[in-house]
């Protein structure tokens, strides 16, 4: 072994080492027999070609999670997990159904799920196509939130992700020494508020 070649004080054989002229041509490794060009983005962050990675263990040992999927010769990555079993797609989508009127002083709140998120800044949820396929499309869109008409559904719903709302609030705070104020609205008035100096209050519906 080259790495062998070098003096073992500091573990400095374990470093890269850039070889010398007449053998860098030795260190050009070429790509394994049948590998394919990678999905341009953002079809990247969903597919991959099967013949970069031809193994199948984590489409059986996390099948229930729903993280990846084989699917012909390409792995599909739903945007599953043990967050989102149904996919993130469907969790923004439920996230879209819901309208919180939100007062954080002077500072605005913002959710991120990298890679499905990053999209909206370029991308917004776009309208469903009766029948038609979910696939987000490219360039700005008008979002649709729909009010949920259940009201123990709408519960549900503010209690999931409130804690994540009063971090963010509590985050702000700390960070920019400020005072932070949280009130959500409800159709019949005031349904939660948090102040960072005299705690939160809960109004059931």
């Amino acid at each position: 072994m080259r790495a062998m070649t070098f003096p073992r004080e500091n573990m400095n054989y374990r470093e890269r080492h850039c070889p010398p002229e007449e053998e860098k041509l030795h260190c050009l490794i070429p790509a394994l027999k049948g590998y394919v060009t990678l999905f341009p983005w953002p079809k990247s962050r969903d597919y991959v070609p099967y013949a970069n990675a031809p193994y199948k263990s984590l489409t059986v040992e996390k099948a229930v999670q729903n993280w990846i999927k084989y699917e012909g010769n390409v792995f599909r990555f739903p945007g599953g997990g043990t967050q989102f079993p149904h996919g993130t797609d469907a969790y923004i989508d439920q996230l879209a159904s819901v309208l919180l009127a939100i007062l954080l002083s002077t500072f605005s709140l913002a959710i991120s799920l990298p890679g499905y998120l990053f999209q909206l800044s370029t991308m917004a949820f776009p309208d469903q196509e009766p029948g038609g396929s979910s696939h987000r499309k490219m360039g700005r869109v008008k979002i649709e939130i729909k009010r949920i008409e259940n009201t123990t559904s709408r519960q549900v719903t503010f209690c999931k992700h409130r804690n994540g709302l009063l971090k963010k609030a509590y985050e702000l705070s700390v960070l920019c020494d400020a005072k932070v104020a949280l009130i959500v609205f409800f159709t019949r008035g005031r349904l939660y508020e948090y102040a960072n100096n005299r705690g939160s209050k809960f109004f059931p519906f």
